[in-house]
């Protein structure tokens, strides 16, 4: 039901796998590309907000929704407000297939093949981001934020002080994440293999 994007993303962020950069005992940075994710995003309006709490309990097991820039999680879905008006639903399973006729009213569009989604980790994570962002990281864990990489439009979600999510267009995913890639070098960067997104909730500390 809905406008969706059937077709699974064709663009990746083929990075070589293995360590490169910096020696040491430790990368200060490791890249993992999370795949086969299922994003579907919600729209709606400021006098639908209370509905739509209703509506997450009732439909998908979430206990609430999340704040503006915040996020929430339950039963291997990651909910993220990345607009005062629009949720995105992350999980490894379809969500747009069964909808009832009911969610018209919120616009649902499977945006699946439009993002990938890297999982960067380490000491040097955030000064790695901040290399390419101007973004404060400093807030508090859980936070999903809308920022640039060279005038191209990405969200973050701060999963812990060495742990980000970072949602890419797919359209330029391998420009930026081969940006990433080569500053991380300065660190030790351990590049990991592509996994598929995971059933289970992500683990956002705090």
């Amino acid at each position: 039901m809905g406008d969706n994007l059937k077709t699974p993303a064709l663009f990746g962020a083929h990075l070589p796998i293995g360590r490169h950069g910096k020696s040491g005992s430790r990368a200060g940075v490791k890249i993992t590309e999370l795949q086969n994710m299922c994003l579907l995003q919600l729209a709606f309006f400021p006098d639908q907000e209370i509905a739509v709490k209703t509506m997450l309990k009732r439909q998908f097991g979430l206990p609430a929704l999340p704040d503006i820039s915040g996020s929430s999680q339950a039963d291997g879905l990651l909910c993220l407000r990345a607009e005062i008006g629009k949720i995105w639903l992350v999980s490894a399973r379809p969500l747009g297939a069964n909808l009832p006729a009911s969610m018209k009213k919120y616009y649902p569009l499977d945006l699946s093949a439009s993002k990938i989604c890297l999982h960067l980790s380490g000491a040097q994570a955030g000064q790695l981001i901040n290399r390419q962002a101007a973004i404060d990281l400093s807030c508090a864990d859980g936070r999903f934020m809308a920022t640039g990489m060279h005038h191209v439009g990405v969200h973050i979600l701060k999963m812990e002080a060495e742990s980000y999510l970072l949602f890419l267009p797919s359209s330029f995913a391998e420009s930026l994440a081969h940006g990433l890639f080569d500053i991380a070098c300065q660190f030790g960067v351990q590049v990991a293999r592509p996994i598929t997104w995971p059933e289970n909730s992500l683990k956002i500390a705090g």
